[in-house]
């Protein structure tokens, strides 16, 4: 398996746990995007146990007879196949845009508004796999009636109506998933974020299921408390992103999402820990 990304690290395992023998190569020292450092650990400690990671690692592969050998600075293994999960790159070069005065980048990307999806300062709008801002099925959706909106808005020489963007969910199907809610980790002002932290040891639900790893991590403004992202690796993560999604998109705060129900026992309560985590670190100040 080269390249481990969300698509890269979910395949991966599944062909582990079918008993394949998996060896997983990426030349970033991370996996699946994760940028926030505790989650990034966790991840490579759980995931390491089922498929044999390589990070941080430039690979050349060579056939060896009926195999492909894999040529890495301190080993070469043989395999009997390669899946390079390398992601997709929208085809925009084909289509001539710089006939209408589209330049390109450095990284040879278009400069696409995140926010009106217009191309540059042409009337082109793009949407869905021809960008690669938000590369998900359900923000593609999203896209569309945005793009569709500005175009007809420009030609009527009308102020466009563009619905808000909705506040990024990305979830990776792992078994524990990983799961990322709003600003990620390294778009984050250090001085400007409380980080909440709950972990599995506390949870009962973990402790019945045996799943003590999970880690919750929720980003909150050091001033008033409003919630900004989150990132997590648990069981059940996908359930955990949702309310996390709702409560950010709404402005909630730490305090204002704790006034809402939680049962006991479930995952959900890693989220109450964790942002009963950041009302004590706020009133501490």
């Amino acid at each position: 398996m080269v390249g481990l990304g969300n698509v890269g690290v979910e395949l991966g395992l599944a062909m582990g746990r079918l008993g394949v023998r998996v060896i997983g190569i990426d030349e970033k020292p991370g996996l699946a995007g994760i940028s926030d450092p505790r989650i990034a650990e966790c991840a490579i400690g759980t995931f390491s146990k089922e498929i044999a990671l390589r990070l941080d690692t430039s690979v050349r592969i060579d056939r060896d007879g009926e195999l492909f050998r894999l040529r890495m600075a301190d080993e070469s293994p043989t395999v009997e196949r390669v899946l390079a999960a390398l992601g997709r790159k929208p085809e925009l070069a084909a289509l001539a845009l710089d006939a209408a005065g589209v330049s390109w980048n450095e990284d040879g990307d278009a400069p696409i508004d995140a926010v009106t999806l217009r191309l540059a300062d042409t009337t082109i709008f793009v949407a869905g796999d021809a960008s690669a801002n938000r590369p998900l099925l359900h923000e593609a959706v999203d896209e569309g009636v945005i793009a569709a909106r500005g175009a007809l808005a420009r030609l009527s020489g009308m102020q466009a109506d563009l619905p808000p963007r909705r506040t990024p969910l990305d979830i990776v199907f792992t078994d524990p998933d990983v799961v990322k809610i709003g600003m990620h980790f390294d778009a984050l002002s250090p001085d400007a974020v409380t980080i909440g932290t709950a972990d599995g040891t506390g949870n009962g639900r973990s402790a019945i299921t045996d799943t003590q790893a999970n880690l919750v991590r929720v980003y909150a403004d050091r001033k008033d408390g409003t919630l900004l992202g989150a990132a997590a690796i648990s069981a059940a993560g996908e359930h955990l992103g949702h309310p996390l999604a709702l409560a950010i998109s709404h402005g909630l705060s730490a305090s204002g999402m704790l006034a809402m129900p939680f049962y006991h026992p479930t995952f959900e309560e890693l989220v109450q820990g964790a942002l009963r985590d950041i009302v004590e670190q706020q009133g501490a100040r």
